[in-house]
Order: structure tokens, then C-alpha cells, then sequence
């Protein structure tokens, strides 16, 4: 036990620098990207409320990768001080590294599923208040200005404003609408019509638009990174009874279990590289 118990604390202590490490420079790039462009409009203060916000997610994403450099730092400080070479000449058991590894692997998994699904959400929420919507980074999905398909309709928006294109069989445009959204879901206001076949122009106070529906709730909805794992399930099964399934969410949702249960296997890696002569 006392084996153990210096050998976690060794993993840890590497694990509690690297994770810190990791986030900030991956925070770092992700601020210098979008810093400059919010911060024009926004000024710096909410962005980098928001940034702090990003933190829980980010961390998410890069303990992976700060769990093998903790690894690798562990083992290096292991075989420098021949600590690793002192358990193999005492006839220490390979589980004796193994238990170490395999413990910080669990605990890594079970901390980013509750961390993902329980502070995530709550924190990308706070830091969409402060910055506005930000894009979906897999999806693109609530991202003005990004081509949506729906049945025979490719539909764009930009603010309120949107613009619905029907095609034929063909993909030829058949006619061209532009509206303003209104509360309504479905429905345009201030609709103007342009039928390229026979050519036609066609203004309307008002026009519903049914494949504006099905878009108008996916444009609402939380960016896909930011729901807990059910939520997400719940939202993909609804949409695929409907025909509107998107399979890159799809993705998305296997990789919310992924990302954590990687660290079992890092873990059991790095056992690997433990033994190695």
C-alpha cells in the first residue's frame, strides 16, 4: 500500500501540472483566434469571462493528451532515479505500476463524464450570454450564414434574415425566397418570391415555410459540444424519426463517451511502456 500510495502521488502531482499546462496554451490559441474579432465589438472584459468559462470543455478535451505527458513525465522520473529498476529487483509484481496507472485512468474517465455532463453545460450557457452565440466547431450548425438542407430546400440565414432556395430533381434553382423570421417557427414576414421558371416576382406579407421549421429549432438549439450526452441523445433520435438526422452530431455523441474512456486506454498504455525493458 505504501507503494502505491507514493507512486499515485507521484502520477498525480505530474498529472495536476501538465492538465493546467495543456488547457492554457490550448486556451491561449483558441483567445488569439476569435479574441481579436469578439473584442472589437464586445470589448475584452466578456471575452475573457468567456474564455474562463471555455476552461471546463477544454479541459475535457486535452486531459488525454496531459494524461500521457504525465505519463511520460512519471516514467522518465521513475527510470531516472531507478526506482523502476529497485520494484523489478525486489521481485515487485508488474500490477505494482499497474495499479497506479490504471487508477489515475478511471479516475480521469469517471471526472471528465461528470464534468462534461454536469458543468459544461451550465458553463458554455454563461459564456453565450456574454459572447453571443459561437459556432458549432464540428457541426457548423448555428453558424450564420451556413447552407442548410432540408427536403428540397437549401436554406441560409444571417440575423433574421433568411434566404430559402427550392431546387429540382435536377438541383437547378426553382425559385428563391427572402423573408424575415418571425416568432412564428416556419413563418417569413416581409416575403418577396423569385420564380426562376417561368420567371415571376411575388411579394407577401407573410408566407410559412415548412422545412424553416425543422431549421429554426436546430438554429436555437445549444451547440451540440455544449449538451450533456441524454440531451443530445434525445435531440438525435427526434430529429432522425423526422428524416433530419445529422450524422456528424451522431459523431459527436460517441465522441462525448470517447473522449473520456481514452484515458483507460492512455493508462493502459503507459502500463505497457511501464514494462518495457
Amino acid at each position: 500500500m505504501i507503494i502505491f500510495l507514493y507512486l499515485l502521488r507521484g502520477l498525480l502531482l505530474r498529472l495536476s501540472i501538465a492538465l493546467p499546462a495543456v488547457t492554457a496554451v490550448y486556451a491561449a490559441f483558441d483567445l488569439g483566434d476569435r479574441g481579436r474579432r469578439l473584442a472589437q465589438d464586445l470589448g475584452w472584459a466578456p471575452v475573457l469571462e468567456a474564455t474562463l468559462l471555455h476552461l471546463p470543455l477544454v479541459a475535457v478535451q486535452v486531459l488525454p493528451a496531459a494524461l500521457m505527458l504525465a505519463i511520460a513525465l512519471w516514467l522518465g522520473a521513475l527510470r531516472q532515479r531507478g526506482e523502476r529498476e529497485a520494484l523489478a529487483t525486489h521481485g515487485a509484481a508488474p500490477i505494482t505500476l499497474g495499479l497506479p496507472l490504471l487508477a489515475v485512468g478511471v479516475g480521469c474517465a469517471t471526472a471528465a463524464l461528470l464534468v462534461g455532463e454536469l458543468l459544461v453545460p451550465a458553463c458554455e450557457a454563461a459564456a453565450e450570454r456574454r459572447t453571443g452565440v459561437v459556432p458549432s466547431a464540428l457541426t457548423g450548425t448555428d453558424r450564420e450564414a451556413t447552407w442548410l438542407k432540408e427536403a428540397r430546400w437549401l436554406l441560409k440565414r444571417r440575423g433574421s434574415h433568411v434566404l430559402a432556395l427550392e431546387l429540382t430533381d435536377t438541383f437547378a434553382v426553382r425559385q428563391r425566397v427572402e423573408g424575415r423570421a418571425s416568432r412564428d417557427p416556419g413563418a417569413l414576414e416581409g416575403v418577396r418570391i423569385v420564380r426562376f421558371a417561368p420567371p415571376a416576382v411575388e411579394r407577401r406579407k407573410r408566407l410559412h415555410l415548412a422545412p424553416l421549421a425543422a431549421t429554426a429549432a436546430l438554429w436555437r438549439a445549444p451547440r451540440p459540444e455544449a449538451q450533456p450526452f441524454f440531451e443530445l441523445q434525445r435531440r438525435l433520435a427526434s430529429r432522425s424519426s423526422s428524416g433530419h438526422g445529422l450524422p456528424v452530431e451522431t459523431m459527436l455523441l460517441h465522441i462525448k463517451l470517447a473522449y473520456p474512456l481514452i484515458n483507460v486506454l492512455i493508462a493502459v498504455f503507459g502500463l505497457a511502456l511501464a514494462l518495457c525493458r
